[in-house]
């Protein structure tokens, strides 16, 4: 019997809402079926809140803290990097501030692939101590001559400067996101959409992802629209910041706090525009998913133009005041319902289905 080839995968953690994990299990489910492929997935931080982790078709381990049992985490990375049995270490992060275990892995460096999936990171910019420990993890890379990849050019050059990497698009399962008037009609009578036009985002509630734009693009966009209606999917830190400022705007009910939903392909069927206003990004599974059901997508153009994969998905300049940027997206034409069911198919010559590499 033919051996399996064993992937050991490391990620600091799994949580809901964040594209890196929901990429991650994505993906890895898709290889699964596979049967040639074994894979172990590692929490490196050992926290996650995904639940029923025992269905995923792959097997999960924790790692100890490196914070909290330090001695037992680099025992852990000294006992990984001398088996024998693991054909290749795929690592996925958006900073090399922990980089440590790639001490123990240079011996194997055939078998390391880091890939990165942003474009920068908050915590690494605005804070001295950790930026000292981006870049020695930068050298350490560098120097240990890792399989390197990418899901932009953007955060290619973020964690690899400008040495070569392999392109990995944020592929999707585009089934599941074909447009649906169906769908479209049955949902918008749930939530009483009927004659409104709704803008929608997905994206966890932290700075990155620049909610407190959305809301001021929004509340112009209100302005010459009453019927307009903001669909918003997701959680986090600052979604009880952002609730209490629509109060004081006094748009509370044309603003909708959906929460973390687990049929995120089937509400964007409902929505008519798909604004994603962020500060920095790798390549936003969200955009992937918005396109492929055909919505008219709007970016900041801090985000690579790499994502405009509809000929209607259009950049605005983040520093724009929301006027401005509000003026844009209305003046835009609008997709037709042909033209939605014809986007999945685009998406897909594009190379954003499952498994794609470019």
């Amino acid at each position: 019997m033919k051996r399996k080839v064993k992937i050991f995968v490391f990620t600091r953690s799994l949580d809901k809402g964040v594209g890196i994990s929901k990429w991650i299990v994505d993906y890895y489910s898709t290889l699964a079926q596979y049967k040639e492929f074994e894979i172990t997935l590692m929490l490196e931080s050992g926290e996650t809140n995904y639940d029923n982790l025992t269905e995923l078709p792959f097997s999960i381990e924790r790692m100890p803290h490196i914070k909290k049992h330090p001695i037992k985490a680099i025992k852990s990375w000294i006992v990984l990097s001398h088996r024998s049995d693991i054909d290749w270490y795929h690592f996925h992060t958006d900073s090399f501030i922990n980089f440590f275990p790639f001490l123990f892995l240079k011996r194997v460096h055939q078998k390391v692939i880091i890939q990165s999936h942003n474009s920068s990171k908050k915590a690494v910019v605005r804070n001295l101590f950790k930026r000292f420990l981006h870049n020695i993890g930068k050298v350490v890379v560098k120097r240990a001559d890792f399989v390197q990849f990418s899901v932009s050019e953007p955060a290619a050059k973020w964690l690899f400067d400008e040495r070569d990497y392999v392109q990995i698009n944020n592929g999707i399962d585009l089934k599941r996101y074909i447009f649906s008037q169906d769908l479209r009609d049955r949902l918008r009578a749930e939530y009483g959409f009927q004659d409104s036009v709704v803008f929608g985002h997905i994206g966890r509630f932290d700075d990155q992802k620049n909610h407190s734009k959305l809301i001021e693009i929004f509340t112009c966009i209100l302005k010459q629209q009453p019927n307009a209606k903001l669909f918003l999917i997701g959680d986090g830190p600052l979604r009880s910041t952002l609730e209490a400022k629509v109060q004081v705007l006094g748009i509370q009910n044309a603003v909708i706090f959906a929460g973390m939903r687990s049929n995120v392909d089937e509400l964007l069927n409902m929505m008519d525009y798909f604004v994603f206003p962020s500060l920095y990004e790798g390549l936003p599974l969200a955009m992937i998913e918005a396109q492929a059901n055909g919505l008219d997508t709007f970016y900041s153009n801090r985000i690579t133009k790499e994502v405009q994969l509809l000929p209607s998905t259009t950049p605005f300049d983040i520093s724009a005041d929301g006027e401005r940027i509000s003026k844009i997206i209305l003046d835009s034409p609008k997709n037709s319902n042909e033209m939605r069911l014809h986007s999945n198919r685009i998406v897909k010559e594009k190379g954003y289905g499952p498994l794609s590499i470019k």
